[in-house]
């Protein structure tokens, strides 16, 4: 098998397990809000008033769920990073090293690329951003710009520049960074001045490259590379400042070395200057786009050593991965030229003395691409082919044996969660019930026979409310003079209708409809003492305990029948007597179609044409025109009368049935009393009702018990969610991968 179809075998033997990692995220995900949620129960448990033991209280603020939801966050980061390294397409080796130490030259000469595609320098840091170059064979050299959005480059470029030198709020748009020329720092040094003039830099060149910052991604030629990666021209005399909107450059090419398969290397811009953020971007860059890390530092004569800046970058690198130390994923380049070869030795044997390991160390020649494609990535790939399976084990099972853990402390904080809410005091109040209901039951029934006793007393009186409705009406309808027409109306009636007599008949009519549409209105009075009937058996049940079954404003008023419908909606179907005995009366009204309404209506037959007694004889109109009378007063006399003697006979037939709302009241209380109070087995069912509703009944004695239950169930089924989360198989089949 070739290197390059191994290779490939690697790529491939990482892909399945995506997935799983994928899934296992999306619990973990879960798990996090579910934490959340419990830990807002547990707070607001902690706070309740219905839980008065201050030692549960303690125990319940001492479960440290916040620590488990950040290191739920930082699992969440290391399996995000696990999941793209398994995901990528290619094996990934990244070139480390500082400026002027021959990256660029070992990566030109591992590619196959020159100084137009790769820029390298000896007097000026030249590569200005990440560049990641991919082997694709049979192609022509090309590459894709990926641009830095508005948003990215002022959060990720300009504004650790504003934080790390002091100098206030970073700009939150490119209009306020254009227009605001960034002010020196208040402390300095040579350090931050040079930090300063790197940012003064980015200000003073954005017209070159803000254009770019609209644009996602461009794909350009090999020619045109040097434009967007370099921060000089080839000759060293000119400037590039696309570089400053660039966030990363794909380079596709064909490599020397044909058995690379699947393979990209990273050229890391040079570290050394004074960019701010570069030892950040390389630790991310590590950490989520490498598989392998090459170092490279060029020993110089005249007194080169391991200096400190070299083991600050051996550091940096390090802390890339904490499941991998950087010595299990790193070989050391000694660059060698024809004046340092005895040197290289030297610096090879103090790399234990400074700390700085890795797995391997090469002496080469950088610039040389037979050396540099044998003796270095040669190298590379062989022991990726034999040891990547092993790096990937020792990554994955280090994440994954984190996520058990995590998984134990989850279960444990939640077993000791349950264990407090299952210690809490939650007696159901039977005996307390019996006792609340034994005196509900001695007084409410006698409160009900007492008001059907008053009732009683009442039910042959006349009604006050119906009587002084009836008595308003009546004197409202003797009061009107505008109802019967005068004679100038009759006149225009006359010649409308073209007679006199339809006239008349007209006027009757219209009369007759005004009146009874008047007499509509007491079906108003008819229901104002029935609903304070109603209103008094609301007050027997307020008695009891009953009034606050029902909840309502504190400023509304109680309007009987709704407040009935209510308690009836409340109780169950299984008790049915009680809830039909509520129902019968919150629906009872006297209607005034049903009681009143025939009995004046034959009252009204004085004012139809064909019934009334107030008739004109046919001729009689042709005799008043002929002695020159004029119809219109006869016809208004006779509307009068008529008119009168209706009002007259409506207000007697009115007055003989002022007692029906009293005997009306009294009839549905005493159904309901039936219903409620004095049918079989009733007791038992107010029972059963009243048990469900005790809390609102008697609250004094069951609102704490049936909230702290309340709470314990709310508590428990929270607890019981997360724990099924954290035990659920996507994380549990992490433990089988490796």
């Amino acid at each position: 098998m070739t290197k390059s179809q191994q290779i490939n075998n690697i790529i491939e033997k990482r892909q399945p397990l995506v997935k799983r990692i994928e899934n296992a995220e999306v619990q973990l995900q879960k798990l996090g809000l579910e934490l959340q949620t419990l830990a807002q129960e547990r707070d607001e448990l902690s706070l309740r008033g219905e839980l008065d033991d201050s030692e549960l209280r303690a125990q319940l603020r001492k479960i440290d769920f916040a620590t488990i939801q950040c290191e739920i966050v930082n699992e969440l980061r290391a399996l995000d990073k696990l999941r793209k390294r398994f995901s990528r397409k290619t094996l990934n080796i990244g070139v480390v090293g500082r400026a002027r130490q021959g990256k660029s030259r070992l990566l030109q000469s591992l590619t196959g690329l020159s100084t137009v595609e790769i820029p390298d320098g000896e007097l000026l840091q030249c590569t200005g951003v990440r560049s990641t170059i991919y082997h694709v064979q049979n192609t022509t050299t090309y590459a894709e710009v990926v641009f830095h959005s508005e948003q990215s480059f002022l959060e990720e470029i300009i504004a650790p520049y504003y934080e790390q030198l002091v100098l206030g709020l970073a700009p939150k748009t490119l209009q306020l960074f254009a227009s605001n020329p960034p002010q020196p720092p208040s402390q300095k040094s040579s350090e931050l001045n040079a930090k300063y003039e790197h940012l003064c830099k980015y200000h003073q060149h954005l017209d070159k490259y803000r254009s770019l910052l609209l644009s996602n991604s461009m794909q350009i030629e090999s020619s045109q590379i040097r434009e967007f990666v370099a921060q000089d021209t080839v000759d060293g005399k000119g400037a590039h400042y696309n570089y400053l909107a660039v966030k990363e450059v794909k380079i596709f090419c064909p490599f020397p070395n044909k058995e690379v398969g699947q393979l990209a290397l990273v050229d890391m811009p040079g570290l050394g200057d004074t960019g701010i953020g570069d030892s950040e971007r390389m630790i991310r860059t590590l950490g989520q786009d490498i598989d392998f890390v090459l170092f490279v530092r060029r020993p110089r004569t005249g007194g080169d050593d391991w200096f400190d800046f070299d083991t600050q970058l051996y550091d940096t690198a390090n802390k890339a991965l904490t499941e991998l130390p950087i010595e299990d994923w790193s070989f050391m380049v000694l660059n060698r030229d024809s004046t340092n070869s005895a040197l290289c030795e030297i610096f090879a044997e103090k790399m234990q003395v400074k700390h700085i390991k890795a797995k391997q160390t090469i002496i080469a020649n950088c610039a040389d691409q037979p050396e540099a494609n044998n003796e270095i990535l040669g190298s590379v790939l062989d022991y990726l082919i034999n040891r990547i399976d092993v790096l990937d084990y020792q990554y994955s099972t280090a994440c994954f044996d984190r996520v058990s853990l995590l998984q134990q402390q989850t279960n444990s904080a939640i077993l000791n969660f349950s264990n407090i809410i299952d210690s809490l005091k939650s007696e159901d109040g039977m005996e307390e019930f019996n006792k609340r209901f034994s005196a509900f039951w001695d007084a409410f029934p006698v409160r009900l026979e007492d008001l059907l006793t008053e009732l009683i007393e009442k039910r042959d009186c006349e009604d006050c409310h119906f009587r002084d409705d009836v008595d308003k009406l009546i004197q409202s309808c003797r009061n009107d003079k505008a109802i019967v027409p005068n004679q100038e109306e009759i006149e225009k009636l006359n010649k409308r209708y073209e007679g006199y007599r339809t006239a008349y008949e007209k006027s009757l009519q219209n009369i007759r409809t005004q009146l009874s549409i008047r007499f509509l209105s007491l079906e108003t009075g008819l229901n104002r003492s029935l609903e304070e009937i109603k209103s008094q058996v609301i007050v027997a049940l307020a008695d009891q305990g009953l009034g606050e079954l029902v909840a309502r404003n504190n400023n509304e008023p109680i309007v009987a029948s709704k407040f009935l419908k209510a308690v009836a909606d409340l109780v169950p179907e299984k008790q049915q007597k009680i809830k039909f005995g509520f129902q019968l009366l919150a629906n009872f009204d006297l209607v005034y179609r049903g009681l009143i309404q025939h009995r004046i209506r034959k009252h009204l037959d004085v004012l139809t044409a064909n019934k009334t007694k107030y008739k004109f004889e046919p001729k009689l109109f042709d005799e008043l025109l002929g002695k020159g009378q004029p119809p219109a007063e006869r016809i208004v006399s006779n509307l009068n009368q008529a008119y009168i003697e209706a009002v007259n006979n409506c207000e007697k037939e009115l007055k003989g049935l002022l007692r029906e709302p009293s005997q009306a009241g009294f009839a549905i209380v005493e159904e309901f009393v039936d219903r409620v109070i004095r049918a079989k087995d009733v007791e038992n069912e107010w029972r059963d009702f009243l048990w469900r509703e005790r809390s609102k009944v008697w609250a004094d004695a069951f609102r704490r018990m049936e909230t702290l239950q309340e709470l314990q169930k709310t508590a428990r089924d929270l607890a019981e969610r997360a724990k099924a989360i954290n035990n659920a198989n996507e994380l549990s089949e992490l433990h089988g991968i490796g």
